[in-house]
């Protein structure tokens, strides 16, 4: 505990300096994007957001980096309004192309965290037209009465919204990013529609990972069984059996043994042929690594959270950290924290997995953070 205290007692002083500044840097920046404020709505899931303001961007803001700074500063004071007027007059700023992604991928974790679908799909559709590629997917935060496990790190591919002919390109993006991981989990249960089209996309999906070993498990498959199951009905031979095979794998990844048997059967009794084989059993997956699962939010005191993440580290050979429920860190909590979980690491690597572009952004402006290696969230 006296370790712990050494972490937050000289930062208190030069965070509140830290956090005067801010606002005023604030308030200097409010007064540049006046010129485009009459003409955004500043509510989420408005449609005049998206609405191109081009002829203003050269009377905006001039730097687009200083713009995401300010907007990083705002929204870890718990300034989220002002924050999300900045990053839409920055998504009409010409800047580098990563910059200018980076202002839709930190409006992205904004809605995410204010959970706005709404406003993130209008979002999203934006993005696919003005960068001709396939936009972020929703990624629903852990809610606040939700417990958060500590446990071995693995990526989540989550399928979501209506699964047509139109949603290919999202489905080929989750196949590329399964082929990269090896061995994830799928999320279905943000499906809200599927055809006949969806069933047989996301089987092809499977049967894609299937041959090249992946190691896949699926999480909460109630939803999309059900789902499937419209389509499939014991006696009745439909020309296309895509649903009846999904079911049938669906099942088998689901380890639902009893299910999946009599799924076999009925399809045997329907099409007077033998189900579908089991392909065989994928590789051994790379060894994973224990990881410390993030609090969604980080404030003043921290010496609980230091003191947690001081009993994973001294097991770890590796500090994992776990973020992909993290919302905020807010400004005077920061450089405590980042003292402190140096100092815990005691010179090993520390890594940040699955980070938001908001946080992410704040840690990389504190400096003096070369020892820390981010990873965002997949925009």
């Amino acid at each position: 505990m006296k370790i712990l205290g050494r972490f937050i007692k000289p930062t208190t002083q030069s965070a509140s300096q830290k956090k005067i500044i801010t606002a005023d840097h604030a308030r200097s920046t409010s007064q540049k994007i006046d010129t485009i404020e009459s003409e955004i709505t500043a509510e989420f899931g408005n449609a005049t957001l998206l609405q191109d303001s081009k002829e203003h961007s050269r009377n905006s803001i001039s730097n687009l980096s200083h713009a995401l700074d300010e907007a990083t500063f705002l929204f870890a004071n718990g300034q989220s309004n002002d924050a999300k007027t900045h990053l839409l007059a920055a998504t009409q700023i010409n800047g580098s192309e990563q910059d200018n992604k980076l202002a839709w991928w930190m409006l992205f974790d904004l809605a995410i965290i204010e959970n706005q679908p709404d406003f993130f799909d209008q979002l999203a559709l934006s993005y696919a037209k003005q960068f001709e590629t396939s936009p972020p997917q929703w990624q629903p935060l852990i809610h606040e009465n939700e417990h958060i496990p500590s446990q071995t790190e693995l990526p989540i591919l989550n399928f979501r919204g209506k699964l047509s002919e139109a949603s290919l390109p999202a489905v080929r993006q989750l196949e590329l990013l399964g082929l990269q991981h090896h061995h994830f989990q799928v999320e279905f249960s943000a499906i809200t529609e599927m055809d006949m089209f969806g069933c047989s996309a996301i089987l092809n999906v499977l049967d894609t990972w299937q041959k090249a070993s992946c190691d896949i498990s699926v999480r909460d498959g109630g939803t999309i069984i059900s789902r499937v199951r419209q389509f499939t009905q014991a006696g009745r031979r439909d020309s296309n059996d895509a649903a009846w095979r999904l079911l049938i794998e669906l099942l088998r990844l689901m380890n639902a043994q009893e299910a999946y048997e009599n799924a076999c059967l009925e399809y045997c009794m329907t099409y007077e042929v033998s189900p579908p084989a089991s392909p065989p059993a994928p590789t051994k997956s790379p060894e994973q690594i224990p990881v410390f699962a993030m609090p969604q939010n980080i404030s003043l005191p921290i010496d609980k959270l230091l003191m947690r993440t001081s009993e994973y580290a001294q097991q770890a050979s590796v500090v994992v950290l776990d973020c992909r429920h993290l919302r905020k860190i807010e400004f005077s909590a920061v450089t405590p924290w980042l003292t402190g979980l140096k100092q815990l690491a005691q010179s090993k690597a520390v890594e940040c997995r699955q980070m938001s572009f908001l946080v992410g952004r704040l840690i990389q402006l504190m400096g003096a953070t070369s020892w820390l290696h981010i990873t965002h969230r997949k925009p």
